[in-house]
Formats: structure tokens, sequence, C-alpha cells
């Protein structure tokens, strides 16, 4: 009988533990209401299925990362200088190990900056319809940026073009949406 109710002790703890694994899982999503909103430099932004989402002159836009989250990454003011052009050509490597998410990040560039003109392109077209394109193609109304696989994490601009380069696809993403809240004129 003893034996009996070690194991009814038992199974009750794991049948407890359980339950509240589930009810803690289900409480986690409660805090990502509408509610649960945060001001930044002016904009509300708003948690929605794993994105923020803002008003951004008239328009609802998502983003991978809350603005305060990527303020530590700086813009020196010849890449702030360059960013205030008209339009870009967004180029990479497509034989780089992160060519999928760099091909993402250029999409992103394109369609968060729909204030600018953006040509996609690449820096060895061999074999795709995407015009040829590299850092000393650049011009001070036309310049480049070039999304680079590195060992480091870096924004950097040289002569007409801006270097992102990043280690992962993580540090690309944070890198890019950077760039894009201040084409946004959300971080200075």
């Amino acid at each position: 009988m003893r034996e009996e109710t070690k194991k009814r002790i038992v199974a009750g703890f794991f049948a407890f533990l359980m339950v509240a694994s589930v009810i803690g899982f289900a409480a986690s999503f409660v805090g990502t209401s509408q509610s649960a909103k945060a001001k930044y430099n002016g904009y509300t932004f708003y948690p929605k299925q794993g994105f923020w989402e803002a008003k951004i002159d008239g328009e609802k836009r998502q983003f991978l990362f809350f603005p305060k989250d990527l303020e530590s990454i700086t813009l020196d003011e010849g890449v702030r200088q360059t960013l205030q052009a008209p339009g870009f050509t967004v180029t990479y490597n497509p034989n780089s190990t992160m060519t999928s998410a760099l091909a993402e990040a250029q999409y992103y560039i394109e369609t968060q900056a729909s204030n600018k003109i953006i040509t996609r392109a690449l820096t060895n077209s061999t074999g795709t319809k995407l015009p040829e394109a590299r850092c000393t193609d650049g011009t001070p109304n036309r310049p480049v940026i070039e999304l680079r696989e590195s060992n480091t994490s870096a924004i950097r601009k040289e002569n007409n073009c801006i270097i992102i380069e990043s280690q992962d696809d993580y540090d690309l993403a944070q890198s890019v949406e950077r760039i894009t809240y201040h084409l946004l004129k959300i971080i200075p």
C-alpha cells in the first residue's frame, strides 16, 4: 500500500507540472496584446505576432526589433549623409553562405524604404536577370549599399558605398533594420 501511495503522489506531481506548464504557456501570450504598446520618438509601436507594428507616414509597417534595442548600432556622419540620396543600388554576393538572408535583407530594404528608389543587384549576376553592381559603381546621387558576410559586424562608408558587414543572419537583420529606422527618420 505504501508503494502505491508513492506512485500516486509522483503521478499527481507530474500531472500538476503538466497543467501548470500549459497555464504558464498560455499566460505568456497575455502580455502581447494591443495594450502592451510602447512609444519611441513620437511613434507608437504595438507587438503583433512576433513583430513590432507602427504607423509611419500614414502607413502600417512591421519591424523585427523595437528601435531602442538598436540604438547601440551607430551610424557615422558619412553613412547618414549617404543615406540622404534619392535612391540606392542594393547588392550582395550570391555565392555567400548567407545568400538567403542577404536576399531577404535586400528585399526588406526595398520594401521599407518606399520613399527611395531602390535597384536590386548582385556583385556577380552571371545566370540571373539582375544587374551587376559593386561598391565601385556607386555615385553621389546613386550610392550602393553592399551587404556582406564577414567575421565582424559593421556599417561603414567607403566613397559612394555603404557596406553592411554581418557575422550571421540575426546580425544582418539588426543592421538592416537600423538603416531602415534611419531612412524612416525614427532613429536619427
